[in-house]
């Protein structure tokens, strides 16, 4: 679900298409930490929406790579704006381009980067130490109530309208 590489810092990064099948799976109302690519090797077989993509300050422009199986091979496009991406692709109908807000995002993003070919999904965290920081909304945030409804997840949240990432705003305090 998530990698980082010499590219990209956390974001959602599929096998290549080819490599192995995997179908059906279902990304929606994440917070993503990027730095650089905010979705690799995705394709029509996954269902993206409602994500929120926060681009590290300071780091390469944002990608958004989408592949489309021709003639049996699987060329890439990348696209560098969540609205080209949405344009083109049809996913992300609900998604952002925009910093959370979180509270206290103390050291988010701020990782040295990882060659892919040494890197494994638990080598590379967003945060150096999981202990600190607070990972949910400010008041101000613009993923509060911006979320999918999906049914039997977030459909019970106390105001109607559930919220993009992990924590639901004013549910937890």
């Amino acid at each position: 679900l998530t990698h980082g590489d010499q590219y990209g810092g956390i974001a959602i990064n599929f096998p290549s298409a080819g490599s192995i099948p995997i179908d059906n799976k279902v990304f929606k109302n994440n917070v993503f930490v990027c730095d650089n690519f905010c979705v690799r090797f995705a394709n029509e077989r996954y269902d993206i929406d409602g994500n929120c993509y926060w681009n590290v300050p300071g780091r390469e422009q944002p990608v958004y790579r989408w592949e489309q199986e021709k003639d049996g091979d699987w060329p890439d496009t990348s696209y560098y704006s969540i609205a080209d991406f949405r344009a083109a692709t049809g996913r992300e109908q609900h998604g952002l381009e925009a910093d959370p807000l979180f509270r206290s995002p103390d050291g988010v993003g701020e990782l040295e980067r990882v060659f892919y070919g040494d890197s494994q999904f638990s080598h590379y965290p967003s945060i150096e130490n999981t202990a600190t920081g607070d990972l949910r909304l400010q008041s101000t945030s613009p993923c509060i109530d911006k979320a999918v409804t999906i049914r039997g997840i977030n459909d019970r949240v106390r105001d109607g309208k559930p919220d993009m990432g992990a924590f639901e705003f004013g549910e937890d305090d």
